[in-house]
């Protein structure tokens, strides 16, 4: 830590003295300090001035959302789930149990586990419906780190604004990760776990594994069904960044994969015990009934939202009926609402998101076809976790409505993979909005060679014009 992160964090600390004193909310203030304090910490983002300008673009637009919602009015899509979440913890920091909510008391993963990590602070600090929403906006604030983190691991260090505008830009993720709500914390597990998976396959080691089992595990233990995704994330992570195979199993990185098999062995060992006790989606695939249960996750879930279901019903009656119904369960969630669906302005919104996605999974499908070698590799692990993840989400909603919230978690990875392509074509076809990227370091290098030997030769010059991005980049 170096004398300038030192006398950053010595002044947040002075400032939060007579804040306490001063402002009843004082702890809530206090992160919308500390979310700017991360960024400016982070030699990632301080040593390029464009990217800490965006990021803090980003932040301050959460914080205005959530500022909004505290003290002046309920946002769209505040209410309902977010609002329940909070006076739910209230009731928790004053000892005082609701009877309806029947979560509580059991072993149960899900919203029950939220709603005390909410209250536990809501004890320690005072009620305070601010500080539920700058623990959101935190959390948040952390996923951007492990998003450009993972953006520099995987040579994407000249497309990172990009990603960056469309991870933090896009409305519904502005609203939804300002509030008391899940969904900011789900996008801080995947994306940390994607970033240790990463690095895990380049050079493994115990404490990546370890990192990436409490991603999986922090990543299941906020929602029922993602316990069970959680699973299979940690699962195929680890068969993928530990290069699996009977050829490895000699040489460099033998101990992490020895590591590696007693940890999904402990994990799988820890998910058949407790499997019935935790209930819901788990208890059901335990139980063989994992569509009835998806079935009625879907009835449940579209009642509210009568005007915005788009219906579709998953068939696992046999395998021919169940993939035609997959295929279009998969499609409905995805980019519903379609023209002839639209009745309100709300609908509009929907479906320019549904637009936004196509572009991006071209995109990301475009890019993985055209790669080789280990980069094809990272984009294929990352589009089945991102597919994976989002029709596990398609086979229990059944309105677009819901669908729009879930579509977040898995949105940053989306933006990973497809924002490249889309903010190269966007800039082929608009020259005058074109993304210029700071000049590589290999071709300033090369430049500065040309310079120091005294010789601007046209060689030279042809050669830097005829490096190729991924060269570059990695």
């Amino acid at each position: 830590m170096n004398r300038s992160e030192i006398v950053i964090i010595v002044i947040l600390f002075l400032l939060t003295i007579p804040l306490s004193l001063v402002v009843p909310e004082w702890a809530g203030v206090c992160l919308v300090y500390g979310s700017f304090a991360i960024v400016f910490l982070s030699k990632d983002i301080r040593k390029d001035w464009r990217l800490l300008s965006v990021i803090i673009l980003i932040i301050t637009a959460r914080h205005i959302a959530s500022l909004f919602n505290a003290y002046y009015t309920i946002l769209m899509g505040a209410d309902l789930d977010a609002v329940t979440f909070h006076e739910t913890a209230t009731l928790m920091a004053n000892s005082i149990q609701p009877a309806w909510f029947a979560e509580f008391g059991g072993m149960d993963a899900g919203s029950s586990t939220y709603t005390r990590f909410l209250s536990v602070f809501y004890r320690i600090f005072g009620n305070s419906r601010l500080l539920g929403q700058e623990l959101s906006v935190m959390a948040y604030v952390c996923s951007c780190l492990f998003l450009i983190k993972s953006a520099r691991e995987m040579g994407l260090t000249r497309w990172q604004i990009p990603i960056v505008i469309l991870y933090g830009l896009l409305p519904s993720t502005i609203i939804y990760t300002s509030i008391t709500m899940r969904e900011a914390y789900q996008m801080l597990f995947f994306l940390m776990g994607s970033y240790f998976t990463l690095t895990l396959r380049k050079k493994p080691s115990f404490y990546k594994l370890l990192m990436t089992v409490l991603a999986g595990f922090g990543f299941g233990i906020l929602h029922n069904g993602l316990l069970l995704y959680a699973v299979f994330l940690v699962c195929f992570s680890f068969f993928w960044g530990l290069r699996f195979s009977l050829r490895n199993w000699k040489g460099r990185g033998l101990t992490a994969r020895l590591a590696g098999i007693v940890l999904l062995g402990g994990v799988l060992a820890v998910w058949l015990t407790f499997a019935n006790d935790v209930g819901g989606a788990s208890k059901a695939l335990m139980s063989g009934e994992g569509s009835v249960y998806a079935g009625g996750y879907r009835d449940k879930v579209s009642g509210s939202y009568d005007r915005a279901t788009y219906g579709g019903k998953l068939d696992t009656s046999s395998v021919f009926a169940f993939i035609p119904s997959a295929v279009v369960v998969f499609t409905l969630y995805m980019f519903a609402p379609f023209p002839w669906q639209i009745s309100s302005p709300v609908d509009i919104y929907a479906a320019l998101e549904g637009l936004l996605r196509i572009l991006l999974m071209y995109q990301a499908l475009a890019t993985w076809y055209r790669a080789t070698g280990e980069r094809k590799s990272q984009w294929g692990y990352l589009l089945i976790c991102c597919f994976s993840l989002e029709f596990l989400w398609a086979a229990g909603t059944a309105n677009w409505g819901t669908a729009t919230r879930h579509h977040i978690v898995a949105y940053g990875v989306l933006a990973l993979l497809g924002g490249p392509g889309l903010a190269r074509s966007l800039g082929k076809r608009l020259p005058h909005f074109r993304f210029r990227a700071r000049q590589p370091i290999r071709k300033r290098r090369l430049v500065k060679l040309g310079a120091l030997a005294n010789n601007p030769s046209v060689a030279l010059d042809n050669r830097i014009a005829s490096l190729p991005d991924s060269s570059i980049e990695i």
